[in-house]
This record gives C-alpha cells, structure tokens and sequence, in this order.
C-alpha cells in the first residue's frame, strides 16, 4: 500500500529512485516536457496531469491528455518495473481497467497498455522542482489566506457565542482541542462552558497519532472558567505596544496556563481576531517565534532545502503550501514552477 504523503520522512525525501518519485515528477515536469513519446509510439501532450489519488486504485486520477491528436481523459498508474503491474495484482483489480496510460522506468514484462518509459536520471531527487524558496512576499501572500480563513471562523464563533463568555475564552478551548478527538474536546469544553454544545462545527485533518487519544481537557481551563474566564482587550491592536500591554494586564489569568498553549492562544485567537487589520495581524506574526514545530516542517524543510520557519509568519505561510501544495505534490497549481527540467 502507498504511503500517505504526510507519512515520509525527510530522509525520504532524499532517497534514491522510487514510484513516488516517479509520480512526483509526472505532476510537475511532464506538462513542461512537450510532447512525450510512448513504447508504442504515440506522439503524448500532457493537458493536465492530474491529482494525486490518496485513497485506493490508481496513483493519479483525472488526467487529461492528447495521444495522437486524439484526446482522453483518465487515471494513470506509475511503477519501477512495468511488470510489477502483475505482482501488485492489479490485472485481476477492477479498479485499473481504466488506466490510460502506465509510466514505468524498466518496461519489461509490462501489461498491454500505453506505456511511457522515463529515464531514471530524469526523476527528481525528491526536491521542489522550482528550485527556490519564497520570496517573502509570496510568504506573506500564503500567510494572509490562513490569516482571513482565522478571522473569519473566529467572527462566526464571536456571533453565534450562546453564552456570556468571552470569545478568549472560547478560544483557548479551540487551542487546547488538537488530534481526531477535537470535536470530542471541544464538546466537553461545552459542558464547562454551560453550553448545549460547541457552537461550530469543526474537524481534524492532521496526524491521527494514537498520543491524541484519549486527551481531556486541563483541569486548569475549567479552573479558568470557572474564575470568569479571559478578559478581552478593550481596543483593537495596533502594533505591539497595543498586544504587549494587554498581555502584561492579564498575566495572572495566564499563570496556569503552560507557554505553548499560551503562545499558540496568542498567534491563533489574540493576534487575528483583536488585531486592528489583517495587516496589522501580519506584522505581529512576522515578530513572533513559532509556539512549537510541526512534523510537517521537517519533510517541507528537506523538499525545499532550507531552514525551518523562524516566524509565525513564515510557519503559517507553511502551512498553507504544504496543504494546498505540496502535501500531494500538486506541483502543476504551483506559483513557484518556473525552470522545470524536460524530459530526455
């Protein structure tokens, strides 16, 4: 079975030829390499690669392509050896029989299918094929969508408040639910609350690591609670004068609480719903550390060879790339493709 993108590790990202990698360059070099020649001899233009398939059946889904001026449209597998076709089982597995093209390095003993064969010294070493970082703007740019997404549910979750409790307050729950059992969490933050439930619905689309399992809620929140909560600032943020101040008047509220949630309360509530603009909330990011790193990082930082985030700014702008990007190699839908190595 294929292992989920969020499962590599950053010596994988490194390693030598693979299926994967093989994959990763047909998302994002075979559209650059003009028309491709198949085994059989079919003249092949890549529209559109494709996505990547994170359930069962083929590896690529819904690829559009020219093959002899006549078009298609449908999954593509990828494999070393054409003839690991056959030991995979995929001739006897009703999701292949709409395969339309299989891309192989060795073509040996392979099905009776159009088949491309790639060269092995064309296939990326597992490293961004655009060959380059973003520039701080591009980070900024990235930065600012999770910034508006943040406001916003954040706004929802002031509006429909069914109680008297502060949207702070709220807010520490939502930084205290982390792992699958989130909604769980969240639901008996409810009950603290005296709430009939969360308000919003939400889920979890990280690591389902079995450490989350099982998580409650500190005794301390409840505490908190039970104290009257989170005072929120009188006045918006302008600069960090403005979030220092406020930080210093309520700090015996925050005594209890451990730095990482603190922090990660500061760059995931404070910040983007108390901020004046979503400018103003950009700059404070820029001048924070990170509360703590994600695993993600570690794979990111390999694929694009840099350091990891030193800012929130720059770990949100992560963020963003690795789950609408990278994560599945949607390499194709990419602002930062622009030298691409063609194939042959």
């Amino acid at each position: 079975m294929r292992k989920h993108r969020s499962e590599y590790s950053a010596l994988d990202l490194v390693a030598g030829p693979s299926e994967d990698q093989l994959r990763l360059w047909w998302l994002s070099q075979a559209g650059a390499s003009g028309r491709l020649v198949s085994d059989e001899g079919s003249q092949i233009t890549v529209l559109h690669p494709g996505v990547t398939n994170t359930g069962a059946g083929p590896d690529v889904l819904d690829s559009h392509l020219l093959m002899d001026d006549r078009e298609t449209c449908g999954p593509v597998e990828f494999h070393l050896r054409a003839r690991d076709w056959f030991s995979h089982g995929h001739g006897e597995d009703a999701a292949y029989r709409g395969v339309i093209l299989h891309v192989v390095v060795d073509p040996t003993g392979g099905p009776d299918l159009e088949t491309l064969v790639v060269p092995g010294t064309c296939l990326p070493r597992r490293r961004c094929p655009a060959k380059r970082i973003p520039s701080p703007g591009e980070m900024r740019g990235a930065a600012a969508v999770r910034m508006v997404r943040k406001r916003r549910q954040l706004g929802q979750l002031d509006e429909v408040n069914p109680g008297s409790h502060h949207l702070t307050t709220l807010g520490m729950a939502l930084v205290l639910a982390n792992g699958p059992e989130k909604l769980r969490i969240l639901h008996e933050a409810a009950g603290i609350l005296r709430f009939h439930r969360w308000p919003l619905s939400t889920g979890w689309s990280g690591s389902t690591r079995t450490r989350y399992l099982g998580r409650k809620l500190p005794g301390w929140y409840r505490t908190m609670v039970l104290q009257g909560g989170i005072e929120e600032p009188a006045d918006p943020f302008r600069d960090a004068g403005d979030l220092g101040h406020y930080l210093v008047r309520i700090q015996p509220v925050l005594t209890s609480v451990p730095p990482v949630y603190k922090n990660e309360w500061i760059d995931n509530v404070l910040i983007p719903r108390f901020s004046s603009d979503a400018a103003i909330a950009l700059d404070l990011w820029q001048i924070r550390p990170p509360a703590r790193h994600y695993g993600f990082e570690c794979r990111l930082a390999a694929y694009w060879a840099c350091k990891k985030p030193e800012t929130v700014q720059q770990q949100q702008a992560w963020i963003a790339w690795w789950n609408g990007l990278c994560r599945n190699w949607q390499c194709v839908d990419c602002n930062l493709i622009r030298d691409v190595r063609p194939l042959g």
